[in-house]
Parts: C-alpha cells; sequence; structure tokens
C-alpha cells in the first residue's frame, strides 16, 4: 500500500518495560522523546502475540500524548503489527488516530533502548 508525504520523524527512548505472562496483556513498553517538529511525545506501546511468546511477529497497540511549545495537549491511539528483523530489532507498521480526528501511518523501528520512525498522512 502506497503511504501518503511523510510528515514528521520521531525518537523515543525506552524508559522502562512490563513483562506479563498473559499473551493478551503483552508486553508494556514506556517511552518519551521528541518529534522532528519539536513536539514532546509519551505514550506505552503494548506488543502481542497470539501464539507462544516468541516475539517473532505480532500486534502492537499505541496509546499516547504529544505536547507542543504552546502547552496544546494532543492524545494519540494506534494499532498495527510487529515482526522481527535480527536480533533485539523488530519493525512496526500502524494507523493512528489523534484526538482531533486526523489519521497517520506511523512505520518505526525497535532497537535496544530505542524506538524511532517515521510519520505519514493517510
Amino acid at each position: 500500500m502506497e503511504l501518503g508525504e511523510a510528515i514528521g520523524e520521531f525518537t523515543l527512548n525506552i524508559t522502562s518495560t512490563t513483562f506479563s505472562e498473559s499473551l493478551q496483556e503483552g508486553t508494556k513498553i514506556n517511552l518519551g522523546g521528541t518529534m522532528s517538529n519539536g513536539d514532546n511525545v509519551i505514550g506505552t506501546l503494548t506488543l502481542r502475540n497470539d501464539g507462544p511468546p516468541t516475539y517473532e511477529t505480532g500486534k502492537a497497540d499505541w496509546i499516547g500524548a504529544t505536547t507542543a511549545d504552546d502547552g496544546e495537549i494532543a492524545s494519540t491511539t494506534g494499532r498495527g503489527y510487529y515482526y522481527k528483523t535480527g536480533p533485539g530489532e523488530y519493525r512496526l507498521r500502524m494507523l493512528t488516530q489523534a484526538a482531533t480526528g486526523d489519521c497517520a501511518v506511523v512505520e518505526g523501528k525497535v532497537t535496544s533502548g530505542h524506538y524511532s520512525g517515521v510519520v505519514f498522512a493517510w
């Protein structure tokens, strides 16, 4: 599927991780960092899989918020998938929606300690 214009980039640091024995709860990764436009971002990325906990591929969910320089806060949610691309490296693609109703596609990569990627108009 062809994506729209790239409208931003982000780099987030992993601040903590919570593991669960339940496949439904998944692994929760708390993140914080900035967008290329200077907005601050905080949120939780949850990785789930339907089979044995191998973390090769599965579903990805996002809930978070951005804070602009003017203090405006916008919540976002997202849903998509992840897949393993190498030792300790995962690719993600998800459709996100802001509280304003704006939608975007996020393509990102999780590596040791970081989640970074590009946001595309949808």
